[in-house]
């Protein structure tokens, strides 16, 4: 039962922690490691204590201490059970009669009703209703005047979030340079200052709640003239994040900020944060190592020094995956900057037409006409336009609202009434009353109804009376009852609740997005900036998402029938059929790596591997530091891949096999060979499958007489890993712990005693294995900071002194799935000590250790070598196999041939691809010429069987594939990673 309820919930704590004891518990040790592996992923980073004791029960597991392990966990646990996070989410697995602290239970709460109300009784009991007496608001904050008169020289700023992780939404505010954080106690908010310590805002005149170092705990960043950064400790309380100063045009250092956003600007998994500014605007990088670097004029987003950005809305605007930047500049109207990639924003406001020309004050970015494509919203010069976007990336004004002599200073998209339309509500200064100087002549908050198709209507009698000046208007589910409530932060700098009651009669559902943590982030863990696709019957929405939940309406349908989020790397996840309070937990899957090779076994096509792993275009290496760019080179990728003995058979006279593309990328086949080595059968041959910068290769064959295993095999805990070992089983040595990215781990060491046997020193060692490489992006936030770099592996000798030595510094890995790293040991050992360390911080996975002594290479007798160019070569469309993991959690992404889908997966790259049909010239022979293959595309590959020479009497025969190509993923950081060429 708490498996499937943990499978119900990915994400919920409670019932992770649970299944982890419960397995336990029955002595299932694998599987409770894996069920902490994944608690680890989806938690908050925890605190020292908890950690120390998750960490020990880890350790104990991988030494098969079931005692010890219980032990610690037991420890993890009654540290862990007594945090906010925890208790949140047995707050989610309540049954009707309320939760039992400390225990999970094993039914959800579902808030939706069979009732469905017609739209004329939902609007006619809807209003929202000033709440800041009830919340506690009023009591905290200084007493003012409510005039339009009443604006006093303070600087305030609010921001909504859950930092303490207990479910409700809490608040950040400064006025007047004291920051203060606001928590949630029974519906009121309380000062957390006891908690969280003293806040210097500055003159902070915005604020945003985000996790700028990616712990699932939401920091504290404050934008003024300097802005102020402030860290949710996980050991407790806040702490000063020192930030860079401004860069870009003079004066920049003490120009007023005018609001704030985070988003993952250069797609590299963590959240950057940008300012616009009266002046140059400022973005400050994220490093990744709670280091920033302002850069805003190097991804060309300062503008000029002159320039008065009043707002700043982000979006993905042409349909490209990337985050892209409105911006408005007061009477300099609107800007779009058009994210390029690579750390590079190009201005492309003609794409707005005449309307960019139009004063703008505040902008705000949401499909409002359901057509799958995000509109833009502007208000200045006493109105708000409408511009809708279109798959031309061409916007048109469709509309424009009056405001009646407001003077806006803020306005969001807001779906109040639940109908799944976005409606929109606009902050900012009233007339002055013409009777009665110095009050107001209306109200400072203005809110429209979406009628459909984008048509907005005023709808300020939903409102109560606010006659004074508001700043900003903040939309959130105050009370978790279903709806959007308002919080207004007023010119006097005090905020303000507006509770909605009665939107929530049309149902909904809240998402939340949680992407994974140490081991992956290829996100960041509240999916900032994923695009959002909800279908519910004849309804279609798309969100951005700009915070941690995101409420969704869907009108009079009890449910959604999917979700598709393509997350802020654009790998997309679909969700079928939400509940009410849904946990998205990100999928940890490849986006990337290289075609995929199947042959025919004699009774269907087999997957072997991957193919053509050498050359990825335009993939940066994230060597250099500093965040400094430099990419793979371009060579091709000409490779000789070892095929398992026996598993390639002929079908009607030929040898046919399938190279397939499942991944989001396009691959380039320049040849493809089918290669026999013939040897005697006492005998084997292998290639060297390492990974090796690609250049112009020739066949060397290496020699595999009789087989030795090492004595011993020990990583450095010394846990033994001979069984591990013994044979190509898809059993892993797995006992390194993930590092912070996918593809990097903990430094980590496989120790071999080769022993009596290899007292010759003529040794060859053959490791087969797998790895589970980075990303482009991935490479690119390590190219940021100095704190992390990728270590290839290397091996060592013990030295006449008892220390290790290097021997092979670049021994490398496993060029992808299944392969075999050949190490030449030769003359390499100064001693008769036979132990070799192999040493890095990969993410390597080996499966078979043996070595070989004598001679390293056969003899010209010994081999015979056949290379045959195909019969025959078709490209045609296929679909996508089903993946999952070969040998358990640890072994590499296998696929299923035989069970595919044929609906599109990725957002294909731009351009030209070749024609389906005959291909057998193409892939002939390397000649430059080649097939454009891709996602979801096939080439079938027939050679003739009868072709090879037959073997001699005691002889056997090893197949090899030669393959020429490129490959180029669709990662957001792979140079021109949009398109073909």
């Amino acid at each position: 039962m708490l498996a499937r309820l943990a499978a119900a919930a990915p994400g919920n704590l409670a019932a992770l922690a649970a299944l982890a004891d419960a397995q336990l518990a029955r002595g299932e040790l694998d599987a409770a490691l894996g069920t902490m592996e994944s608690l680890r992923q989806v938690a908050p980073d925890f605190r020292p204590g908890p950690r120390a004791a998750f960490e020990a029960a880890e350790d104990a597991l991988l030494d098969g201490d079931a005692s010890t392990a219980i032990g610690q966990l037991a420890d993890f646990r009654a540290a862990f059970e007594v945090t906010s996070p925890y208790q949140a989410s047995l707050e989610e697995l309540r049954q009707p009669g309320g939760p039992l602290a400390g225990v999970a239970q094993l039914d959800f709460s579902f808030l939706v009703t069979l009732r469905v109300q017609e739209p004329e009784a939902v609007l006619a009991a809807l209003r929202y209703t000033e709440a800041s007496d009830l919340a506690g608001l009023a009591a905290l904050a200084p007493s003012s005047e409510a005039g339009a008169a009443a604006e006093a020289p303070v600087a305030a700023s609010t921001a909504i979030g859950d930092f303490d992780g207990d479910g409700d939404e809490d608040l950040l505010w400064s006025r007047g340079g004291e920051g203060r954080a606001l928590r949630v106690d029974l519906g009121r908010y309380v000062d957390a200052a006891d908690e969280v310590g003293a806040i210097d805002a500055g003159d902070a005149a915005a604020a945003i709640w985000v996790d700028l170092d990616d712990d699932r705990r939401l920091d504290a960043w404050f934008a003024g003239s300097a802005p102020r950064a402030y860290r949710n400790d996980p050991a407790g309380g806040f702490r000063e994040i020192a930030l860079p100063p401004a860069a870009g045009a003079a004066g920049a250092s003490t120009s007023a900020a005018n609001g704030v956003f985070a988003a993952d600007l250069d797609q590299d998994g963590d959240l950057d944060v940008f300012e616009p500014h009266t002046g140059a605007n400022r973005l400050f990088r994220n490093n990744g190592d709670l280091t920033f670097a302002e850069m805003a004029a190097d991804f060309g987003l300062a503008g000029p020094a002159d320039a008065d950005t009043r707002g700043a809305a982000f979006g993905d605007l042409d349909d490209d995956r990337d985050l892209d930047i409105v911006l408005a500049e007061g009477d300099g109207g609107l800007r779009l900057l058009d994210n390029e990639r690579a750390a590079t924003f190009a201005e492309r406001t003609e794409r707005l037409s005449d309307a960019a020309s139009e004063p703008a004050q505040a902008v705000a970015i949401g499909d409002v006409n359901g057509d799958g494509w995000l509109d833009i919203a502007a208000a200045g010069a006493d109105r708000v336009r409408l511009l809708h976007g279109s798959p031309s990336d061409a916007f048109t004004l469709a509309a424009t609202v009056p405001l009646n002599g407001l003077a806006p200073r803020d306005l969001l998209f807001i779906d109040f009434d639940n109908d799944g339309r976005l409606d929109l509500a606009v902050a900012g200064t009233p007339p002055a009353s013409a009777a009665a100087p110095g009050t107001a002549a209306g109200s400072g908050l203005r809110l429209f109804r979406n009628e459909g198709e984008g048509r907005l209507a005023a709808a300020d009698d939903f409102l109560p009376d606010l006659p004074f000046a508001l700043r900003s208007v903040r939309s959130f589910d105050y009370n978790e009852d279903g709806d959007a409530d308002l919080l207004v932060l007023g010119a006097d700098g005090n905020p303000r609740l507006l509770r909605n009651d009665g939107g929530n009669a049309n149902h909904y559902f809240r998402l939340d997005l949680a992407g994974l943590g140490e081991g992956s982030r290829k996100n960041n863990r509240f999916g900032i900036g994923a695009r959002v696709e909800v279908r519910a019957g004849d309804l279609f929405q798309v969100h951005t998402v700009t915070d941690p939940t995101t409420l969704i309406g869907l009108d009079g349908r009890l449910k959604a029938d999917v979700v598709r989020v393509y997350w802020p790397n654009g790998v997309p996840q679909d969700l079928y059929f939400p509940g009410t309070d849904q946990d998205l937990v990100e999928e940890q899957t490849l986006k990337g790596s290289c075609p995929m090779l199947y042959v025919w076994d004699g009774d269907g096509f087999e997957f072997v591997g991957d193919m053509m792993w050498k050359s990825a275009l335009g993939m940066p290496l994230g060597i250099l530091g500093g965040g400094q760019r430099a990419y793979a080179p371009a060579f091709p990728s000409q490779e000789y891949r070892r095929l398992p003995d026996g598993v390639l058979q002929p079908l009607d006279g030929e040898y046919v096999m399938q190279i397939t593309e499942e991944l989001w990328e396009t691959i380039y086949v320049d040849g493809v060979n089918l290669v026999a080595v013939d040897h005697p059968s006492e005998i084997d041959v292998y290639v060297n499958e390492a990974f090796i910068p690609p250049a112009p290769i020739d066949l060397e064959l290496w020699r595999v007489g009789e087989r030795h295993a090492p004595v011993s095999a020990t990583d450095e805990n010394g846990r033994d890993h001979r069984e591990a070992l013994a044979e190509r089983d898809f059993r892993y040595v797995s006992s390194f712990r993930p590092g912070r990215f996918q593809g990097i781990a903990e430094p980590h060491e496989l120790i071999l005693d080769l022993g009596p046997a290899a007292a010759s020193g003529d040794v060859t060692l053959f490791l087969t294995g797998w790895i589970f490489p980075t990303d482009a992006s991935i490479n690119v936030a390590m190219g940021q900071s100095d704190a992390l770099a990728p270590h290839f592996p290397e091996l060592d000798v013990m030295g006449p002194g008892g220390e290790w030595q290097p021997a092979i510094p670049g021994l490398s890995f496993p060029s992808g799935k299944d392969k075999t790293v050949v190490a030449d040991l030769r003359g390499l050992f100064p001693t008769d000590d036979r132990r070799v360390r192999i040493r890095t911080n990969l993410m390597v996975y080996w499966d078979e250790a043996f070595f070989t002594t004598g001679p390293a290479h056969p003899g010209a007798a010994e081999a015979r070598v056949t290379s045959l160019a195909p019969r025959s070569a078709d490209i045609h469309y296929r679909g996508f196999a089903r993946e999952f993991r070969k040998g358990g959690r640890y072994g590499p992404h296998w696929f299923d041939y035989d069970s595919v889908t044929v609906e599109p997966r990725w957002h294909d790259l731009f351009g030209l691809y070749t024609r389906f049909g005959d291909v057998t010239d193409l892939v002939a022979e390397g000649d430059d010429r080649y097939v454009i293959q891709n996602a979801g595309d096939e080439i079938t590959l027939r050679f003739d069987a009868e072709a090879f020479p037959a073997l001699p009497e005691g002889w056997g025969r090893t197949f090899l594939i030669y393959s020429d190509g490129w490959v180029k993923d669709g990662d957001l950081n792979t140079a021109t990673g949009d398109r073909v060429v």
